[in-house]
C-alpha cells in the first residue's frame, strides 16, 4: 500500500469519507475488518494512530461530525450507521466530555458480532438497545495504550480509543485481549417515549436537528400506526420549549419529500423509522429554531379525523341532472366544523339500485364511520327513478355521477384531493370511463370494464339475440329485454351506441391511483377474463388490488343473503378506501 489514497465517498445514512484503502489480496484482507471513526472533531489524528497500527487496514471516518460534547447524537449515530455493516467491524466513538474523570473506557460487543470503543458514558446506548449486549470489557491501558502516551489526560480518542480499535480489527489483539469483562451492560441515556391516546400523540424532538435538519420525534413507526393514518392525513403539530409554543401547523402526512412542493413541509417515517418533519430541500431545525431533548415537546392530532368511530347522518333527497330529479343518498359523518372530508361518489349496476341490496349502504356506513362522506343515486328506471329504464344509457349515466358530485361537493366541506369512486358491475365500468375526472381512488366490484360490447353480448342471449335487440331499439326507440333475474326493462338504442362506443380499459389506462378489482370466482356474468384485462389495464397506478373472493357469484353474496360473501366484500372496500382516500 502506497500512503494514503484517494478518498471515495459514498452514503450510509451520513456521510463517509474512505480515508485509506488497500489493494492486496482478499487472503490478506480476510485478516483485518473495518474500523469506522466518529467524534465531535476531525478525527484524522486518531486516523493516523490506527494506520501506523496496521496499513493494511480500511479506515473510514464518518462526516458530518457529531455536535461538540452531543452524547445522544453520538449515541444515535452510532446505532444507525452500523445497521448495515458486517459482523466484525469496529467502531469507534469519541465524544468524550468526561475525558480524564473516572468514567470507563469500554469495547461493547454486540449480539450482531459488532464491537463499539468508547467512553461508558450513554455513547453506547443507542447500538446496545438496538443490537443487544454479548459483552462489555474495560480497556486495559497497560496494554493498549499508545507508548509514551501516560503524561496526556485529555485525549483518550487519539491514545486509547483508536489504538484500541485499530487492534482489534486488525486482528492484533481479540476481543479478550481488551481488558478484563465486566458485567453486560452500559451506561443508558434517559429514554425519551412517546405515547398516542385519545387520537392524540405526545412526544418529545430526540434529534435530527444536525446538518439536514429534519427533526426527529420520539415516535416509532409501530406507535405511529396504532392510529391507522393514511397518506395524505393533515396533522396539526404543536412543538414547545419549557411549554412555550415555538412551531405550530398543520402539515401532510407523506411517503417522502418530492410529494409536497419545494419549500413546504411534511411529516414522514424517516429511514430509522422515526416520525420526522422536514423541508423539501430545506433545513427546518435552522428555519424554525427547533432543538431537541427532554425540554422540547412535541403533539400531533390527525385533524382529518377519518380513524376515529364517527356518528353519521344519511339524507335521501334529489339532485337535478339532465333537467330530472335523481334521487340520491348523502351519507355525512359528523365532525367538527371547518374538518374537510374525503368523498365517494358510489355508482350501482345494470337494473340495480343504489342500495344494491344492501350492500351500498353497509359500505357507506362503514366509510362515515371513518370520518368518509359519499353520495350515491338512482339510474334512469332504476330504484326510486321515476324515468323510463329507455333512458338509462351510459351518456346519461355518467352524467349523474358528475351531477351527484357536483352536489355534495357543494352541500358538505369536502377535500377535492380526495375524492374516490366506487363502481359495482355496469356501475364499475361507469367508474373506469370517470377515472380522468379528478378521482384520487378507484373501487370496483365485477366490473363490466371490457372495451365495447363484445364480452357483454353472452348477458343478452348471444350475438343473434343482442342484434335482434339493437334492431328493435333502433326501429321502435327501445327494446323490451328481461334479465336472467326476472327484471323487466327497455333498452333504448342509445344505450347499445354507448355501449359499443366506450372504452373503460383505455380510460383506465392513464390512472395513476390506487385501484381495487374485487370479483368472485364463480361469477358467469363479468368472468374472471374480465376482471384481470381491468387489472392489466391498470398499469400506471401506484398500487393494484386484485381480491377474488372463493365461491362467490355475481351478486358477491348480496342477493342470496350470503354474509360471509357479502361481508368479505364489504369490509375489503371499506378497508381499501379509508387506507388510500
Amino acid at each position: 500500500m502506497q500512503g494514503l489514497s484517494t478518498i471515495r465517498p459514498f452514503f450510509a445514512g451520513t456521510l463517509l469519507s474512505l480515508l485509506a484503502t488497500s489493494g492486496f489480496a482478499d487472503d490478506q484482507k480476510a485478516q483485518t475488518n473495518a474500523l469506522i471513526l466518529q467524534a465531535d472533531f476531525s478525527g484524522l489524528v486518531m486516523a493516523g494512530v490506527a494506520y501506523t497500527v496496521n496499513k493494511e487496514l480500511d479506515i473510514y471516518n464518518l462526516r458530518p461530525l457529531i455536535p461538540l460534547y452531543d452524547i445522544k447524537a453520538a449515541s444515535a449515530s452510532l446505532a444507525y450507521n452500523a445497521q448495515t455493516w458486517p459482523a466484525g467491524t469496529v467502531f469507534v466513538s469519541v465524544v468524550d466530555p468526561g475525558v480524564g474523570t473516572k468514567r470507563k473506557s469500554v469495547v461493547l460487543e454486540t449480539k450482531n458480532g459488532l464491537y463499539f470503543v468508547s467512553p461508558d458514558n450513554g455513547s453506547l446506548s443507542g447500538p446496545a438497545e438496538d443490537y443487544g449486549i454479548s459483552a462489555v470489557r474495560e480497556i486495559d491501558e497497560s496494554v493498549n495504550r499508545r507508548a509514551n502516551t501516560d503524561w496526556a489526560h485529555t485525549f483518550h480518542g487519539r491514545d486509547v480509543y483508536s489504538y484500541t480499535g485499530a487492534r482489534l480489527a486488525a486482528g492484533v489483539i481479540s476481543f479478550k485481549e481488551v481488558g478484563p469483562l465486566l458485567p453486560a451492560q452500559v451506561i443508558q441515556l434517559d429514554a425519551l417515549t412517546g405515547n398516542y391516546q385519545d387520537g392524540l400523540f405526545s412526544a418529545y424532538v430526540s434529534g435530527g436537528t444536525g446538518r439536514l435538519g429534519n427533526i426527529e420525534f420520539s415516535i416509532t413507526r409501530s406507535l405511529f400506526e396504532t392510529a391507522n393514518a393514511g397518506f395524505g392525513d393533515v396533522f396539526e403539530v404543536v412543538i414547545r420549549n419549557h411549554n412555550t409554543i415555538v412551531w405550530q401547523d398543520r402539515l401532510p402526512y407523506v411517503r417522502s419529500f418530492g410529494e409536497v412542493p419545494l419549500g413546504e413541509n411534511l411529516l414522514f417515517i424517516n429511514s430509522s423509522g422515526w416520525l420526522s418533519i422536514a423541508v423539501n430541500q430545506g433545513n427546518f431545525a435552522d428555519k424554525y429554531a427547533i432543538g431537541s431533548g427532554k425540554n422540547w415537546t412535541i403533539e400531533l392530532r390527525n385533524t382529518t379525523q377519518k380513524n376515529a368511530h364517527f356518528e353519521f347522518e344519511s339524507i335521501d333527497t334529489f339532485v337535478s341532472s339532465r333537467g330530472v330529479k335523481v334521487p340520491v343518498t348523502l351519507v355525512q359523518p359528523k365532525v367538527n366544523e371547518g374538518v374537510a372530508l374525503p368523498l365517494i361518489v358510489m355508482a350501482h349496476g345494470h337494473g340495480g339500485t343504489r342500495h344494491e341490496a344492501g350492500g351500498f349502504t353497509r359500505v357507506a356506513e362503514g366509510l362515515a364511520k371513518r370520518g368518509i362522506a359519499s353520495i350515491r343515486m338512482d339510474f334512469p328506471g332504476c330504484g326510486d327513478s321515476t324515468e323510463s329504464f329507455a333512458n338509462n344509457n351510459l351518456g346519461n349515466m355518467l352524467k349523474d355521477i358528475k351531477a351527484s358530485r357536483d352536489f355534495a361537493l357543494n352541500q358538505v366541506l369536502i377535500n377535492t384531493t380526495r375524492i374516490g369512486l366506487f363502481g359495482f358491475s355496469m356501475g364499475g365500468r361507469l367508474a373506469l370511463l370517470s377515472s380522468a375526472d379528478n378521482y384520487q381512488v378507484l373501487a370496483t366490484w365485477a366490473p363490466a370494464g371490457s372495451n365495447g360490447a363484445a364480452a357483454l353480448i353472452t348477458s343478452f342471449g348471444g350475438p343473434t339475440a343482442y342484434g335482434a335487440l339493437k334492431s328493435r331499439s333502433e326501429k321502435e326507440g327501445f327494446a323490451p329485454f328481461t334479465t336472467k333475474w326476472g327484471q323487466d326493462q327497455k333498452l333504448g338504442a342509445q344505450w347499445f351506441t354507448d355501449i359499443e362506443e366506450s372504452m373503460p380499459l383505455d380510460a383506465l389506462v392513464s390512472f395513476t391511483g390506487p385501484v381495487l378489482v374485487l370479483h368472485g370466482d364463480s361469477d358467469t356474468v363479468v368472468t374472471a377474463k374480465v376482471s384481470d384485462a381491468v387489472v392489466a389495464a391498470a398499469s400506471s397506478s401506484e398500487e393494484v388490488i386484485h381480491h377474488v373472493i372463493a365461491g362467490a357469484g355475481h351478486g358477491l353474496g348480496l342477493f342470496t343473503n350470503n354474509r360471509q360473501h357479502s361481508g368479505e366484500a364489504v369490509d375489503t372496500t371499506v378497508q381499501f378506501i379509508s387506507g388510500r382516500l
